[in-house]
């Protein structure tokens, strides 16, 4: 829970101004590639954001089914059923209490119109992507403002943040965040 409390944090940043409320969010990775964690860190971004009126999640891109994506966000063997009610409603789309969050099943995420649903961020929790490099066509190709990586990228260009030690730091124009 704590560490999903920093990326969100980390997503909301900096503190010393209102926050807007426009600022559109996709999760990608609510379950990852086998041997991983299964998941759990994009699932639990997800229902931490969903009730963060900062924030409005609109797109989800996984590896998995929307099925399976949709029943993973609303059940979680460690942390027990959210108490928002998931429906899957196509292959491309899933409702969380009614409002619609669009689902695409992208390995390539350049191919993903981040810009047409007016993406602002994008909580990277593959791990998949850990060099500038790799995520760069975020920035450059897919209009994205800010990436908040859920595992380190050790690269000066990217700003690995700790709460209570270098979290000041953050500052609005950082456009890559671990």
């Amino acid at each position: 829970g704590r560490s999903v409390q920093l990326l969100l944090e980390v997503a909301r940043a900096p503190r010393d101004r209102p926050l807007q409320r426009d600022r559109r969010l996709v999760v990608l990775g609510l379950r990852e590639q086998v041997g991983r964690d299964d998941g759990r860190i994009g699932r639990l971004v997800f229902r931490y954001a969903w009730d963060d009126p900062s924030l409005e999640i609109v797109h989800v891109n996984d590896v998995c089914s929307c099925e399976s994506a949709s029943y993973l966000v609303q059940y979680d063997s460690v942390h027990g059923t959210w108490h928002h009610k998931v429906d899957q409603v196509d292959d491309a789309s899933f409702t969380v209490d009614d409002k619609t969050v669009t689902f695409s099943q992208e390995s390539d995420f350049t191919k993903v119109d981040w810009a047409g649903m007016g993406v602002d961020m994008v909580m990277e929790c593959t791990g998949k992507f850990l060099k500038v490099k790799t995520l760069d066509p975020y920035f450059s190709e897919c209009g994205v403002k800010r990436v908040v990586v859920s595992a380190p990228v050790k690269e000066p260009e990217a700003l690995n943040v700790v709460l209570g030690c270098n979290h000041g730091l953050l500052k609005e124009e950082q456009k890559l965040v671990t």
